[in-house]
């Protein structure tokens, strides 16, 4: 598996962003996202965030786009938003039981 630097294409940021969104749901599921668990998932987000800009920006403003390639990056833009959004709901979480146990 290539790494996020190591990554240059639609399809390897797609397996890219499939295998954050399941060390994602692993770590939620082992009982809660530690700080370092939460920063480590932030920082791969940002990172896949940069690269489809930077793919987006090669590929789909090119000429001769196709639809496809348009929908596919629309389609990433969205799960790495629900992942980003996910990870805010768990800190939020957090942070009220944390209220509540004070």
């Amino acid at each position: 598996m290539r790494t996020i630097k190591e990554a240059k294409t639609t399809g390897e940021l797609t397996l890219l962003v499939d295998q954050l969104g399941e060390t994602f749901r692993s770590m939620r599921a082992a009982g809660g996202l530690s700080v370092q668990d939460v920063q480590q998932v932030a920082s791969s987000l940002t990172r896949l965030q940069l690269l489809l800009n930077e793919l987006e920006r090669v590929e789909v403003h090119g000429k001769g786009v196709s639809r496809d390639a348009v929908e596919r990056f629309v389609e990433l833009e969205g799960r790495i938003r629900f992942m980003r959004g996910e990870l805010y709901d768990e800190l939020r979480r957090d942070a009220a039981s944390l209220s509540d146990d004070a």
